[in-house]
């Protein structure tokens, strides 16, 4: 599938091939995360079928920013058995309801030993829906103390009856949206991001402003995404540089920190 989708990036360019991905393979790729849920490492082989048709594309890019900046077409997957656990209680069906308690209450003792100590998901020993429920809230930071109520990760809490499945799809879709900002902070090495959310605001506002271009849009966004090779990372790489200063101004290492803030260029200024 992901050598199919880059060639049909190329071929029609990552917005369209972007959707291609999202409403065929992703979808396919989904089928019964709604009851069993999608383990970490099932999401991260969605999650590359995705990107296969996303740009930027270079090799070395950074796979969170472009889910982060770009959206992520397989956010449904990530968060599935929660989805389905709002579509049941949406329903005006008081056996459906105490269903759902009694399977909640009886998951009490599998929910114990799902998160080890250090944070590691077992997806392996879920044994049903509200296990798998469990470790989809986890994954977003969210949680639920009784099965009737989510708290998501900025402390607000929502009953789940309360609310209709089209809302929550919106209310999830932004939660994914965080998780990447959170894995983004952590993904940059600085302490003091560890836990907290990258603003990618600014830079999805340039880059969808019609008067940025679309060049302009695609060089910001590969920069934003690492997936730009100046020449000291070439080097670190391991190719042959002979000079790994900047080409315009020749005073700083080539990077983009260096490009972006410090050349003195007249064509940089």
């Amino acid at each position: 599938r992901i050598r199919r989708l880059n060639a049909l990036r190329r071929a029609i360019g990552s917005k369209k091939a972007a959707r291609v991905a999202a409403s065929g393979a992703i979808k396919a790729m989904e089928y019964g995360a709604a009851v069993n849920g999608v383990s970490d490492r099932e999401l991260a082989r969605i999650q590359a079928v995705a990107l296969a048709g996303m740009a930027p594309a270079a090799m070395g890019r950074s796979k969170t920013a472009v889910l982060a900046i770009k959206g992520d077409p397989s956010w449904a997957a990530a968060v599935a058995p929660i989805l389905q656990w709002a579509r049941m209680a949406w329903k005006d069906d008081p056996e459906i309801h105490s269903e759902m308690k009694d399977a909640w209450k009886a998951g009490e003792a599998e929910r114990n030993g799902l998160v080890t100590e250090d944070g590691r998901r077992r997806w392996k020993v879920v044994r049903g829906p509200a296990g798998a429920l469990f470790l989809s809230l986890h994954r977003i930071g969210w949680h639920s103390n009784d099965g009737e109520t989510f708290i998501d990760d900025l402390g607000i809490s929502r009953r789940i009856s309360e609310i209709s499945t089209a809302s929550w799809k919106i209310i999830l879709k932004e939660a994914v949206q965080r998780m990447h900002e959170r894995s983004l902070g952590s993904k940059t090495g600085h302490v003091e991001l560890l836990g907290k959310r990258v603003c990618v605001d600014a830079i999805n506002r340039i880059v969808r402003a019609k008067k940025t271009g679309a060049e302009g849009s695609r060089l910001l966004a590969a920069n934003a995404c690492n997936a730009v090779w100046t020449k000291l990372r070439a080097y670190q790489a391991g190719y042959e540089v002979p000079d790994v200063t900047c080409q315009l101004c020749g005073l700083h290492p080539d990077t983009i920190h260096e490009r972006l803030w410090r050349c003195q260029h007249p064509a940089v200024k």
